[in-house]
């Protein structure tokens, strides 16, 4: 077998053959020259599996941080979404201005920059955020193998999230 050496000559990674199409001949799929994505979980030590769950926070985190500066962008947009039903409340109890009033200086940007992007980024990002806790735990769980619990388990929080979300949007103007 051919290899091909980097920078560091003790470093050689053997050079798979590609056929005339671009592809990589499927026997050399069924013989394992493909990495594995995350070390085996009987073979770690209890520091690889707190790093591990470490790297599966930080992912968590960092889907959260990108979900809440998503949710700054359009944050006068829900504002309008979460006062829209207690405007609608305010106009059918006969208010004069049927507004919600700011009682204190930081009120407005703490409940419009901070809160409620934190809440629809929360909402945004469960699904992520499911997942990375259960790739951090499904190995020990499970012995490595995937079997059908574990594609339910991976499919079931985004249904239900989906399901939740359409039946209290589809209700949300029947007060």
């Amino acid at each position: 077998m051919e290899t091909r050496q980097g920078g560091d000559l003790s470093l050689e990674k053997p050079v798979t053959p590609v056929a005339a199409s671009g592809r990589i001949p499927t026997d050399a799929l069924r013989r394992g020259d493909r990495q594995e994505e995350e070390p085996d979980s009987l073979s770690m030590s209890f520091l690889q599996h707190l790093e591990e769950m470490r790297t599966r926070i930080i992912r968590a985190l960092m889907g959260l941080v990108v979900t809440f500066m998503f949710c700054i962008a359009f944050c006068y947009q829900l504002w309008d979404f979460v006062q829209a039903p207690a405007t609608d409340a305010l106009k059918k109890l006969g208010a004069d201005p049927p507004v919600l009033i700011i009682n204190q200086p930081m009120e407005f940007f703490s409940i419009v920059w901070v809160q409620i992007p934190m809440v629809f980024s929360l909402f945004l990002a469960s699904p992520w955020v499911l997942y990375q806790f259960w790739r951090s735990f499904h190995r020990v769980y499970i012995g490595g193998k995937k079997d059908w619990r574990f594609r339910l388990f991976s499919v079931q929080p985004v249904c239900s999230f989906s399901v939740g979300y359409s039946l209290t949007s589809s209700h949300s103007d029947l007060a």
